[in-house]
């Protein structure tokens, strides 16, 4: 019959085949699920991805290359690719690797002077999973197309399917075979303390300007518009205290800021405007009116009330900045909680006050429960394999960074920063000032 024509090539029995397995896997599932009585809404069906699928995998990194080439372009501020190559003519290169039982899959981004491109090695046997209602309704659509066409059904049927069938597949592959690069990250960068006291007359002032045609506002890098932009967009949400991050944002304001950040809207427009009230205190004071201390965690509490997710990445810069060292290490606690619940959380540092209590959350991880007790800190302990420290450092004799893990010192259990070869020196210093004077008297 026409109707199996989609059966007989070898590009049909591939479909038929694997619209088989999948149709079978599905009830396997759900009737293991329906008899432990635990089915959700976020079940997945995991299988291995089959030969045929490299080609739409092949496609999935090559669009995904492109996107985090214009994003790396676009989020440092500079107008070619040219200008993120350093050395040579050849391009730039970054590899990540991913390890994934038993294998791992490795993304290489090249940077060429006019373009970037991603190579994606995924390994024979990587298994993908896929969401049961994802894999329901693409079985359900078949069938149903494929007995509505009846003898109609053709070849070129048959290749359409088997295409959109891939590309879907390797659509909500994404996650699996990216990883954190899939997920949402907000990056808060180091300057935002201004950025919040001034972000509504700068705001004003672009639209003005863009309103009477006059000369376009300077160019900001990427990360900084796009914090810029995301407050704005902050006026348009709800405030739900059921949101994943709203305790963590709460914590911050009670064991950091002593007092409650909000966010007004106009009743024109959803434009925000952000205040600060001291706790105890009846009204609100503008955040230009508040500490600097505040307009830098200001943004951290609403990225977490509003925006982050479990899963999601925060990249703070400089979260030392207007901080007295007590609120640094209660900071870096807040922080730490955010790990323990599932975020991913980036800083860049130069506070040996962070490092040190990074240093003691580590090893508290090690002590058992019993042991913790009086020891402060020890509610937010990490495990060593969820702390990375790596230090960044100017070569001498060349252009360039040079990029260093730092592991935590098995004598002193502090990740060492080189910040204590400052203190030394001013330490000799003073001896040479007080010797010298001491001679002179």
């Amino acid at each position: 019959m026409a109707a199996k024509a989609y059966e007989q090539s070898a590009l049909g029995e591939r479909l038929h085949e694997f619209l088989s397995s999948a149709s079978t896997r599905l009830d396997e599932h759900l009737a293991r699920k329906a008899f432990e009585n635990r089915a959700t809404s976020s079940d997945v069906v995991c299988f291995t991805i089959p030969g045929f699928f490299a080609d739409p995998v092949r496609w999935v990194f090559n669009e995904t290359g492109s996107f985090l080439g214009e994003e790396l372009r676009r989020c440092l501020g500079v107008d070619r690719f040219r200008a993120l190559i350093r050395k040579g003519r050849s391009g730039a290169r970054i590899d990540i690797r991913r390890r994934l039982l038993p294998e791992a899959i490795e993304h290489r981004l090249t940077l060429q002077p006019q373009e970037a491109n991603l190579l994606g090695i995924v390994p024979e046997g990587t298994r993908v999973c896929v969401p049961v209602s994802v894999l329901r309704e693409v079985v359900e659509d078949f069938n149903r197309v494929r007995r509505a066409r009846g003898d109609e059904w053709t070849d070129a049927d048959t290749r359409s399917c088997f295409w959109h069938l891939l590309q879907m597949l390797a659509d909500v592959s994404r996650p699996h075979l990216f990883g954190q690069l899939y997920n949402p990250a907000f990056y808060l960068p180091a300057g935002r303390n201004g950025a919040m006291q001034t972000h509504s007359v700068s705001v004003k002032g672009s639209i003005g300007r863009a309103a009477m045609a006059a000369r376009q506002p300077p160019a900001l890098s990427g990360v900084f518009a796009d914090f810029l932009e995301q407050l704005i967009d902050l006026g348009r949400l709800s405030h739900r205290p059921d949101t994943p991050g709203e305790e963590h944002a709460r914590r911050i304001e009670e064991m950091v800021l002593g007092g409650s950040v909000h966010m007004n809207k106009s009743e024109v427009v959803d434009y925000p405007a952000f205040t600060y009230r001291p706790e105890g205190w009846k009204h609100s004071l503008p955040l230009m009116n508040a500490a600097s201390m505040v307009s830098e965690l200001t943004p951290v509490v609403l990225y977490l009330r509003y925006l982050m997710k479990p899963g999601h990445a925060l990249v703070v810069e400089e979260p030392e900045s207007h901080l007295h060292p007590a609120m640094q290490v209660e900071f870096t606690r807040r922080l730490a909680s955010l790990v323990k619940s599932g975020m991913r959380v980036v800083l860049t540092t130069h506070s040996e006050w962070v490092l040190e209590e990074l240093s003691n959350l580590v090893l508290a991880s090690a002590l058992p429960e019993e042991r913790r007790k009086g020891i402060g800190g020890a509610a937010f302990a990490l495990r060593k394999e969820e702390v990375g420290v790596w230090a960044f450092s100017r070569r001498m004799r060349s252009r360039g960074t040079i990029v260093q893990q730092v592991t935590l010192e098995e004598s002193g259990g502090l990740y060492s920063s080189g910040f204590d070869g400052v203190s030394t020196r001013t330490y000799n210093d003073w001896v040479r000032i007080t010797n010298a004077a001491g001679d002179g008297e």
